[in-house]
């Protein structure tokens, strides 16, 4: 399985896959055809215009997986994503690949075929149990996302502000690059093991998304033992 490294929600589907021995996981960056044709099927995750020279010049199967919701896919500018997806789809018409799989249950029942199938997310909690933890910061709260609209992630912000002037003290721990004013500590980007150590101390981690195929961070706060907040 591949995609870039940056495509953080994929990758977190593909490591999980990976630890649980189901696949190999390599970083699109690192990917040549000489080491995709080693394998029988080369899964890659998401769509980026760069897959398509390595999908014509390689003889392994070739599946697209697709990890957005519909309600991700109208969220992306000009419903770019949209676009992705009927390119898929003509692909598998003109057998330029083998398979879709398909990570949202209903995108999956409007899609399916016999080449289209449902990817149920895996899940190995067996990753974290070198991260759980008992010593939790006091009255600590976390959210960590990739910085984009449809994270509902100022509405986030500002009711932490908010609970903090009606409640009492409460801390914000966040990565996002969206500022707001006082008691909120910011991060850049955290590597795995410095991201898992860190929501392992927090008591509650925020979700509160306007639309989410799967996520893995709700995944990993329960992985490490801290209470997840999420939308429906």
């Amino acid at each position: 399985s591949t995609c870039y490294s940056d495509f953080v929600g994929v990758v977190s589907v593909m490591q999980h896959l990976a630890s649980l021995g189901y696949s190999d996981f390599i970083p699109f960056e690192k990917l040549t055809a000489d080491i995709a044709n080693k394998y029988s099927l080369v899964i890659f995750g998401a769509w980026s215009q760069q897959y398509q020279d390595i999908i014509n010049n390689i003889k392994s199967k070739k599946a697209i997986l697709l990890t957005s919701s519909v309600g991700q896919i109208e969220s992306t500018p000009q419903m770019i994503e949209l676009h992705y997806l009927n390119h898929i789809m003509n692909m598998i018409k003109e057998n330029k690949i083998d398979s879709v799989l398909v990570g949202s249950k209903s995108l999956y029942e409007v899609l399916k075929t016999d080449r289209v199938f449902w990817f149920p997310y895996p899940i190995n909690f067996n990753i974290y149990n070198s991260f759980i933890r008992n010593d939790k910061m006091l009255y600590s709260c976390g959210l960590f996302c990739p910085t984009h609209f449809r994270k509902n992630i100022l509405n986030q912000l500002f009711a932490v502000k908010l609970v903090r002037l009606v409640k009492g003290e409460i801390h914000l721990h966040t990565n996002t690059t969206i500022k707001t004013f006082g008691d909120i500590t910011y991060y850049t980007w955290l590597n795995q093991d410095a991201y898992f150590n860190l929501l392992s101390k927090i008591y509650l981690n925020l979700n509160i998304f306007h639309v989410e195929s799967f996520c893995y961070s709700t995944v990993d706060s329960i992985g490490v033992g801290t209470l997840p907040l999420v939308s429906p």
